[in-house]
């Protein structure tokens, strides 16, 4: 993906967390449009009862109006997992 200066990730038991930092120049815009278009296409390789990835797009005075994503994946789990 066009912007991205860091990817890294990190994983549990039943748990990961994916981060990607784009530099000061990438279109977030376009990055927003990629993620949901590269989730929509990965959907049936997740879990089956994994909940629907949500998107959310912010705007950060304390980072100088930079814009950063979040996404957040849930679903069912279990004192057991």
């Amino acid at each position: 993906m066009l912007g991205v200066r860091e990817l890294s990730s990190v994983s549990g038991a039943g748990w990961a967390q994916v981060d990607i930092a784009f530099g000061r120049d990438a279109r977030m815009d376009r990055a927003e449009v990629f993620l949901r278009e590269r989730l929509a296409a990965m959907r049936e390789t997740l879990p089956p009862n994994l909940n629907a990835p949500v998107i959310q797009s912010f705007q950060s005075d304390e980072m100088e109006g930079g814009r950063f994503l979040v996404l957040r994946v849930g679903g069912p789990y279990t004192a057991e997992a």
